[in-house]
């Protein structure tokens, strides 16, 4: 039986992380895309996992696409990230980007009445769009930051919902990594089962988008084959809230940016879904 493809577009770190967790599961074959395949290659070393292409050949080959470069936050922005993908009718699209505006502040599009994810969508009308992968931290990269404490945080899906904060192991040492990772939570990227967060299962994962069943299940099981339990949320107006608590996720991390200056939670917790509730 042939494999469906999966195109990673984007080979820093969230990317190659979640390419990782692909590869390893093997339910797809994996194509990274890059505008310069052979620096990309020498990038990655010697290593005959990664298939690399330039960016219009992986799509052409692509079933499923995870958007994993740097999110811009205007529209002209995202419309030009959505144009530079070229051909992409009837693919699955993934968005892992978030729109954040620059350090300090680095808050979502609160000025606007659309999330980064529905201007991407709305830019490609024949592409199947979900925001997934996004909702610990940013795929821009930050100054680094001094980070330190921990804990794990579960948001009840219950009516009333509930937040209820529940300790995990604490990270034994800030992560020694280049600036891009201190805001961008890569470490649940690259550990979706549980080991980032002291969580006891894998980690859940948000996604927003297009409610058609089979591009639906297909964007379904790359985020369960990149390692999280994913959760369908509704279409792609919901991206406005995982964008949201992606915002959340970074200002609790640091406490040093935004508003959120007094509190610092750390880095090894993630937002999980608990209790019962009903999924198609």
């Amino acid at each position: 039986m042939t494999k469906s493809v999966v195109a990673i577009v984007g080979a820093g770190q969230v990317g190659m992380a979640i390419a990782g967790n692909l590869v390893k599961d093997a339910t797809y074959d994996v194509v990274i895309g890059a505008r310069d395949p052979a620096k990309t290659a020498e990038k990655l070393g010697a290593d005959a996992t990664w298939t690399i292409r330039t960016i219009p050949e992986a799509i052409a080959a692509a079933d499923a696409i995870v958007l994993a470069v740097p999110g811009a936050v205007d529209d002209a922005g995202i419309q030009a990230t959505a144009a530079s993908l070229g051909a992409c009718a009837g693919k699955v699209i993934l968005d892992a980007t978030n729109p954040v505006t620059p350090f300090p502040a680095l808050a979502i599009r609160w000025g606007e009445t659309t999330s980064g994810g529905e201007v991407l969508a709305a830019a490609l009308p024949a592409a199947h769009v979900y925001k997934a992968f996004n909702t610990v931290g940013s795929a821009a990269p930050q100054p680094r930051l001094s980070l330190t404490s921990s804990c794990v945080v579960s948001t009840q899906l219950r009516r009333p919902t509930t937040l209820r904060g529940l300790w995990g192991s604490a990270l034994s040492s800030p992560p020694s990594r280049e600036p891009t990772s201190l805001l961008v939570g890569v470490e649940h990227i690259a550990a979706p089962d549980g080991s980032a967060s002291g969580a006891a299962a894998r980690e859940d994962m948000l996604v927003a988008g297009d409610a058609a069943e089979a591009p639906k299940a297909l964007a379904l099981g790359v985020v369960q084959s990149a390692g999280f339990q994913p959760h369908y949320v509704g279409p792609i107006r919901y991206a406005r809230n995982l964008e949201a608590i992606a915002e959340l996720w970074i200002h609790l991390s640091t406490g040093v940016i935004g508003e959120n200056t007094s509190i610092e939670w750390g880095r090894a917790f993630n937002f999980a879904v608990s209790g019962t509730i009903k999924e198609d």
